[in-house]
């Protein structure tokens, strides 16, 4: 239960904003040196270097999202022309 009293000195304390904080705290660490661990020894370890994949992922063309945007201000929905159409199976677009 609090009584009151602060542990910090408060007259030494100053205000920092978050980037500032961000800093400062990163500047008191030291990295740890990398050390080599089997994969199933790795559960909460950070990768010393990038890990960089010799296959693309996925294996296929692929599209984050299916589907079509439209402007609100470019008109009503009875003003607008389909002037091409796909299969979803297909890789190319229609402009």
């Amino acid at each position: 239960m609090p009584t009151g009293r602060s542990i910090t000195p408060w007259d030494g304390a100053v205000a920092l904003d978050a980037p500032a904080a961000t800093r400062w705290i990163l500047g008191q660490l030291e990295p740890n040196a990398p050390i080599q661990v089997p994969l199933s020894a790795s559960c909460g370890l950070v990768l010393a270097t990038d890990a960089i994949s010799t296959e693309p992922s996925p294996a296929f063309a692929t599209s984050a999202m299916d589907g079509y945007a439209l402007h609100q201000e470019s008109g009503s929905p009875n003003e607008w022309r389909v002037i091409g159409a796909r299969s979803p199976a297909t890789s190319s677009s229609v402009r």
